[in-house]
């Protein structure tokens, strides 16, 4: 919220303190005061009534203009309140509340399925890991068993051939 003179938190504050007749019969007053109408006030809202005021009166406009328009805004809402917005508003954040818990309840069980589904074939991809490594194990080990049967078969043939050396 502007940095407000003084005076105009006075207004403000009194302004607070209204009922929305009283905010009613204060643009009234307002209106005979300087000559002005705030008629499209409820169809135009707080910003048209400031433009009327700066329009017939320029050298109160600011005062004048600002309070009525904002008093305007208030009367507008007090009288005819929101057109049914917060109701809308309310009403959809049920429904889409209502929606998600029902689509929870629906997809529970698929989602389910598919956890059974990922951990059985986790386990089974598990299982032809473990089997891969055993298999990459027992490869290592033959050639590890060549590898030292090729050795003492050429020792041999230079023993025979050369004697012990």
């Amino acid at each position: 919220m502007a940095e407000l003179t003084k005076t105009q938190q006075q207004v403000l504050d009194l302004v607070k303190e209204m009922s929305a007749i009283e905010l009613n019969g204060l643009v009234k007053a307002l209106e005979e005061e300087f000559g002005v109408t705030a008629a499209a006030m409820v169809v135009a809202g707080g910003a048209a009534t400031g433009s009327l005021f700066t329009f017939f009166a320029p050298g109160v406009a600011t005062a004048v203009g600002g309070i009525a328009g904002g008093l305007s805004h208030l009367a507008r809402k007090s009288f005819f309140g929101d057109g049914g917005k917060g109701a809308a508003k309310e009403k959809a954040r049920k429904e889409i509340e209502q929606a998600q818990i029902k689509n929870r309840q629906h997809l529970q069980p698929i989602i389910n399925i598919i956890k059974t589904d990922l951990n059985d074939r986790k386990f089974l991809i598990s299982n032809k890991i473990n089997n891969e490594i055993r298999n990459l194990d027992n490869v290592k080990n033959s050639m590890q068993n060549g590898q030292t049967n090729i050795r003492v078969f050429v020792n041999d043939i230079k023993n025979k051939k050369y004697g012990n050396i």
